[in-house]
């Protein structure tokens, strides 16, 4: 994540879904628990950037075809 707010808004969704779980079950060490959503949601991100870079590729492979 390169831009701050990215960041904040990972953090905020990080600390949401853990107060979330919090509710449900006992969290036994929930500095590693909240780590381990965050990481969570840093790959669910860089899944789906790389999705869109690859989607784009295929649109431009597609665009490049069709004009030859």
């Amino acid at each position: 994540m390169h831009r701050s707010q990215d960041v904040d808004d990972a953090a905020q969704e990080a600390f949401l879904k853990a107060y979330k779980a919090e509710k449900t079950q006992e969290i036994r060490s929930p500095k590693s628990f909240l780590f381990q959503i965050a990481k969570n949601i840093a790959l669910q991100e860089l899944t789906k950037k790389s999705k869109m870079i690859t989607d784009y590729i295929e649109d431009l492979s597609d665009s490049a075809q069709k004009q030859f």
